[in-house]
C-alpha cells in the first residue's frame, strides 16, 4: 500500500487489495488512516473526514507493471 499526498488538497492510497463495494472501500480506508494515529470518518456515501478536514472519495483501477492495483484518490472537498 502506497500513500501519496499531492498540494495537500488530494491524498492517494494504492491498495494492493481489491475492495468490490464502497463499503468495504470505504472500511479500508478508514482503517489505513486509524492505524496511522489518524482521525478518520465516514460522512456520506462519497465524503470522509480525515483530521477534520472533508474529503470526497474516488477510486479507479491501474496497472503497475502488469499488477493491478486499486487507487483511492481523496479530493479535498
Amino acid at each position: 500500500m502506497d500513500v501519496w499526498v499531492i498540494w495537500k488538497k488530494k491524498i492517494v492510497i494504492d491498495f494492493e487489495e481489491r475492495y468490490y463495494n464502497l463499503t468495504d472501500l470505504k472500511k479500508a480506508v478508514v482503517k489505513h488512516f486509524q492505524n496511522k494515529g489518524t482521525t478518520c470518518e465516514v460522512i456520506d456515501a462519497h465524503t470522509l473526514l480525515v483530521d477534520h478536514q472533508k474529503y470526497t472519495l474516488s477510486e479507479k483501477t491501474i496497472s503497475m507493471g502488469g499488477v493491478p492495483l486499486q487507487r483511492v484518490i481523496l479530493k479535498e472537498a
